[in-house]
């Protein structure tokens, strides 16, 4: 068959949920909370400590890209975002991007200080769809993270696996620095990984269930590229029938 894993390299992106984030029609479709925050020049520029939002836009629970550009600084401000608490993020010159799993449904941009700061240029799109992740995993640039804090699954939202069907099950570790991996984790007949690299196993599940990864002994790595193939062994497919043909010399 085709990959039955869909987003099996964690690349996919969602539509954007943010209005006017280049700011090129002022203040539209951005709240000032507190503070006094400048709409010009296609920048957000941020007096000292203050916040902008933009309500109702994410889904509380899910994953995003949130992508950024500083476009200038006055001495040290500290730029933060929030995900049911607030967390610090880059402030320096360029373009950022940070991945984190938000527990609110609004958008809000701090700076938490007495310097200035202008951003432009801000994107959020839903990342790790398909997917569904334990407290130790989370969605990095085209792969699936564990910190190695605890062990936790990563694991399909939807049934790929039927009962007595034989599958292919291929996945790439990286960045793996202790513990080990698991796949497809049934609890019996187990397959351990302990290094980097592309590996795949022929499998047979005795039920209808989501593939399972684990990760345990203090798995510090990430995983990409998973696919469940399915392998039939169909006899009926058609063939080139040579009988009759006979070989001969040019």
């Amino acid at each position: 068959s085709s990959n039955l894993v869909q987003n099996g390299d964690f690349s996919e992106e969602g539509v954007q949920e943010v209005s006017n984030g280049s700011f090129t029609n002022g203040s539209t479709g951005w709240i000032t909370q507190y503070g006094t925050v400048n709409f010009a020049n296609n920048e957000a520029e941020f007096i000292g400590s203050s916040v902008i939002e933009q309500q109702s836009i994410l889904t509380s629970g899910k994953t995003y890209k949130i992508v950024y550009e500083v476009s200038s600084i006055v001495g040290s401000p500290n730029f933060k975002l929030y995900d049911g608490s607030w967390f610090s993020v880059p402030s320096t010159i360029g373009t950022h991007i940070v991945y984190r799993e938000i527990s609110a449904t609004t958008l809000y941009l701090r700076n938490d200080s007495s310097d200035n700061i202008s951003i432009t240029n801000i994107s959020v799109k839903e990342v790790g769809q398909n997917w569904n992740l334990d407290a130790n995993w989370s969605i990095a640039e085209d792969k699936a993270v564990s910190d190695g804090s605890v062990n936790g699954f990563i694991r399909t939202s939807t049934n790929l696996f039927e009962s007595g069907k034989t599958y292919k099950v291929g996945l790439t570790v990286s960045d793996m620095t202790t513990g080990r991996v698991t796949y497809p984790y049934d609890g019996t007949g187990l397959t351990y990984i302990y290094t980097n690299g592309d590996f795949s196993q022929i499998y047979t599940p005795d039920d209808t269930n989501i593939c399972w990864i684990y990760g345990s002994n203090g798995f510090d790595g990430s995983i990409t590229n998973i696919s469940i193939i399915e392998i039939t062994t169909d006899t009926s497919l058609p063939r080139i029938n040579y009988e009759g043909f006979s070989y001969q010399d040019a």
